[in-house]
């Protein structure tokens, strides 16, 4: 592990509760490192135990904090690994999304071509409230079944 000379207190510990890719978008949201002050795209979001502050860091700097168990931190990167691939879909290869048009389901279907309606054949079913910001920023259709 390498020593990082960062802005959080060395004083308490810290739990990951989280993370985010953000995959290059401007406007995402946070996308410089709360303890290093780096641009990030892999954000680990980390509790005080002290201050129960949130903090948004760069998963290196998450991997720096002794008190978080490694296979987390692991855990974390393996995640946030789908989570890049499946951006890199979205950016390269989706043309259009089916969200499902019932009140009580969030689910969306990504497919590699253009459809007018729900096909068996779709690429990627997901969680359509999570990825809708960065789904709006491209150009991928969008259709309501």
């Amino acid at each position: 592990m390498k020593a990082i000379n960062g802005m959080l207190r060395v004083d308490q510990k810290y739990s990951l509760i989280g993370n985010d890719y953000l995959g290059g978008f401007e406007g995402s949201g946070y996308s410089q490192c709360e303890n290093c002050g780096k641009p990030i795209a892999n954000i680990a979001m980390v509790k005080g135990s002290d201050d129960a502050k949130t903090y948004h860091i760069g998963i290196d700097c998450a991997s720096t904090l002794t008190s978080i168990n490694p296979n987390e931190i692991l855990q974390a990167k393996k995640e946030l690994a789908r989570k890049a691939k499946f951006v890199k879909f979205l950016k390269t290869e989706c043309k259009t999304v089916i969200i499902s048009g019932k009140p009580d389901n969030d689910t969306a279907w990504a497919y590699s071509k253009e459809v007018e309606k729900w096909e068996s054949f779709w690429r990627i079913r997901f969680v359509y409230s999570f990825w809708k910001n960065i789904i709006s920023k491209l150009n991928i259709r969008l259709i309501v079944d």
